[in-house]
């Protein structure tokens, strides 16, 4: 695997260990992005926190849809723990995506619960990093938006883009 030459410190400040989540190889895979890994954290927080009670749900109905519903999330929750390194969470997802599909009912209840332990932790780990409106609180404003400024910034990234300059990633924040 290749390393990361440098990795980007103008991000936000992520901690070198998280439990549940090996750092350095998501920063690695990220090419040392900072900004991009706090927010695939923050995102996978927001999105997956309630996962293993939609899978319980969906594997408790007796449609076939549910079943593939619950498929997908313990899919997507799996390739989203490979993206940001939760090795163990994904290795859970893993192993309930091959459970389900052997159809063996008598082990679910004891690959949902590693799945769940594993999953509390990433977003325990997740839960101690600072929210985007912590780092930047100008991005959260009260009060009416000016649309003369709005105006103004999208006719620059429009200018930008239409001149295919990269500077035009680098000028809006995700």
């Amino acid at each position: 695997p290749r390393r990361v030459e440098q990795i980007d410190t103008d991000g936000p400040s992520i901690p070198e260990e998280l439990p549940g989540i090996d750092v350095m190889a998501a920063l690695n895979r990220l090419n040392g992005n900072r900004k991009l890994f706090h927010s695939l954290l923050l995102e996978f927080g927001r999105d997956y926190s309630h996962s293993t009670e939609k899978i319980m749900t969906a594997l408790d109905g007796q449609r076939q849809e549910d079943r593939i519903a619950a498929e997908d999330l313990i899919h997507t929750v799996k390739g989203m723990a490979g993206n940001i390194s939760a090795k163990q969470l994904f290795e859970a997802a893993l192993d309930l995506e091959k459970g389900i599909k052997e159809e063996n009912r008598k082990t679910w209840s004891g690959l949902l619960n590693h799945f769940q332990i594993q999953l509390d932790q990433v977003l325990d780990s997740i839960a101690t990093l600072p929210k985007k409106e912590e780092l930047d609180p100008g991005l959260i404003e009260d009060g009416p938006m000016d649309m003369d400024r709005v105006h103004l910034l999208l006719a620059e990234l429009s200018a930008l883009i239409d001149a295919r300059n990269s500077k035009a990633f680098n000028s809006f924040k995700v």
